[in-house]
């Protein structure tokens, strides 16, 4: 499986690629909704991204919204974040998000929240 991490901090995208390519998942890695969107265009197609939801320039749910309308993909995107924000989580389950972690994030977390996305596609989109 190929997934797409983007991360404003490195160590953080370091800690989920590694939890993802010990489960043989190849990895790219993005420091940002703008490397991320440049990525996603050129270097996919994705099984899964994983994205911050809170990034200069363009956030987790920017990205998100020109995922699904600009290139009208139905790849699964998990947005994480650092505040427990139900509106925030509400407005990105609204926009297509397949799940909204809290970080920290552990490897049990991301590797079965990727496994039941897989399983159970968002019908909200």
């Amino acid at each position: 499986m190929k997934v797409l991490v983007t991360e404003e901090d490195v160590t953080t995208a370091e800690i989920v690629s590694l939890y993802l390519k010990g489960k043989g998942h190849q990895v790219v890695c993005a420091t940002g909704g703008i490397e991320a969107l440049e990525k996603f265009v050129k270097e996919g197609p994705f099984d899964v991204v994983v994205s911050a939801l809170d990034m200069p320039y363009l956030n987790g749910i920017e990205l998100l919204r020109t995922i699904r309308k600009d290139y009208q993909s139905d790849t699964p995107v998990i947005i994480t974040s650092y505040i427990d924000d139900e509106a925030e989580k509400n407005v990105a389950i609204q926009e297509g998000a397949d799940a909204f972690l809290i970080k920290p994030l552990t490897e049990t977390m991301v590797n079965m929240t990727i496994k039941n996305i897989l399983k159970v596609p968002n019908t909200g989109r």
